[in-house]
């Protein structure tokens, strides 16, 4: 029998969610989701296991008390348990010896995954591994691929995952860029061009002019925030202006009337 202290989030207050099971001959994946949606316990079952769980209460459980009806009724079923890294992981228990010097002990661990896909990767781990002595599952629920192999393989597919389970996606961040001399729409159309080309996946509408405050607000890779910064900082620069005087000979217009249009366009008085 398999103690109860092995678990240690079972010691919950008379207080805590209580649950009410009405299983007859339930498969045990239902079972098990309906306790993982409802605790927050990961369960991870050995792929083969199909077993049909009966587990009924005529009044809702604490956690405590429900776990403890199914651990019973994993013991009536010939499944054991056990607790690994956070996983309650269930096994079918073995009812002949088997010889290790030829078939090593098979062992059943759960891996969760932070980015890649377990359905997927457990399909390309059974294609990898042909071998009658390994077998990747998934629980899609939590995203957890399950290996049912020996500690020789586990230790292969543990330092996999150490390389292959990473983020590869570019971080992104937004960043404001106020403008103390240009003008928004001149400065966006230059830094929407240079984040073309630095960004592949490059959305004109991640770039946005607030012209109230005469802000940009840029949704970028973030490795690449210092050198926009060094952009903006090289495009938002006081231009002093000068007065100049230009004399033009007028052929086929009045020189005084064309004087007056010129003045209004510039925005002074006529």
């Amino acid at each position: 029998m398999t103690p109860i202290f092995i678990l240690p989030f079972l010691f919950l207050t008379q207080s805590a969610p209580q649950m009410r099971l009405d299983y007859r001959s339930a498969p045990i994946d239902d079972v098990i989701y309906r306790f993982t949606k409802e605790t927050g316990v990961i369960i991870i079952k050995e792929p083969s296991l199909k077993t049909k769980l009966t587990i009924m209460s005529d009044k809702p459980l604490s956690h405590k008390d429900a776990f403890s009806a199914l651990f019973s009724a994993l013991r009536a079923s010939n499944i054991d348990w056990h607790m690994e890294s956070g996983f309650l992981i269930l096994t079918q228990k073995q009812t002949k010896v088997l010889d290790t010097s030829i078939n090593p002990e098979l062992l059943v661990k759960g891996y969760k995954l932070n980015y890649l896909n377990s359905q997927s990767l457990s399909i390309a781990l059974n294609s990898l591994y042909q071998n009658v002595n390994f077998r990747a599952s998934y629980e899609h629920y939590s995203n957890v691929l399950i290996v049912n192999a020996n500690e020789e393989k586990h230790i292969q597919i543990s330092e996999i995952l150490k390389k292959i389970d990473l983020d590869i996606k570019p971080k992104y961040t937004s960043t404001v860029f106020k403008l103390n001399y240009a003008s928004t729409s001149d400065v966006s159309k230059i830094l929407s061009n240079v984040l073309s080309k630095l960004d592949k996946n490059y959305d004109p509408s991640s770039l946005i002019e607030d012209y109230s405050t005469n802000s940009l607000i840029v949704y970028s890779p973030s490795d690449r925030v210092d050198e926009l910064k060094t952009l903006v900082k090289v495009l938002d620069v006081k231009v002093e202006s000068r007065d100049s005087v230009f004399i033009q000979n007028i052929k086929n217009a009045n020189a005084e009337d064309l004087a007056t249009i010129l003045r209004q366009l510039a925005g002074g008085t006529p």
